[in-house]
């Protein structure tokens, strides 16, 4: 075989080796993020959100109360059920990867609020079958409905997206993105809401 031909063929055979070196490192890599997003490491290192001080609410709307959502189980629930309790209301996704990094902080956050004037709402355009089979497999336990649609009050441009309304359904925070609810922070402003 000449050097030439030689020569060309060890580097392309460099190359390629070289090259699935870069593809498979890099798919090892996504596993490993993937598989720290789902432990909850990646929501631990989320910043938490920095909510307002109480004297300095900004209100971001009226919460529409007439919507209809329905639970993993099928049952409808209206969320005029709702009015009168302060709620963290969460839009998010099976699909999104940021929802899935938070959603350890807000099952968290949902297990440390023991009052029933606070509800965490957590909100999804898919099916229930699909809500249910994620929630099961992460051994998360999250109050979650299923929403045909999504009144305007409430659309955004990303989800996640995260509202928190008063009592008197005022619209005082409102965060797109992914965030540490498991805060101090974030459980004493939703406490002072419901006692305001």
């Amino acid at each position: 075989m000449k050097s030439s031909t030689k020569g060309f063929l060890l580097g392309f055979v460099s190359g390629v080796g070289l090259t699935l070196v870069v593809i498979v490192g890099g798919f090892v890599a996504l596993m490993l993020v993937g598989r720290a997003m789902m432990g909850g490491a990646v929501a631990n290192a989320m910043p938490s959100p920095i909510m307002p001080a109480m004297d300095r609410l900004t209100v971001y709307g009226q919460a529409d109360y007439d919507w209809n959502l329905k639970t993993l189980d099928g049952e409808a629930v209206s969320f005029e059920s709702f009015r009168g309790k302060t709620v963290l209301l969460n839009h998010w996704a099976t699909w999104c990867g940021p929802c899935v990094a938070e959603m350890p902080s807000l099952a968290a956050l949902h297990e440390s609020i023991d009052r029933d004037d606070v509800a965490i709402v957590l909100v999804s355009t898919e099916d229930a079958h699909t809500i249910r089979s994620f929630l099961e497999r992460k051994g998360l336990s999250l109050p979650a409905y299923v929403a045909e649609g999504v009144p305007a009050v409430f659309e955004t441009r990303g989800i996640p997206a995260t509202f928190i309304l008063d009592p008197a359904g005022a619209i005082v925070y409102s965060h797109v993105g992914a965030a540490n609810w498991n805060s101090d922070g974030c459980r004493e402003f939703l406490n002072a809401i419901a006692d305001s």
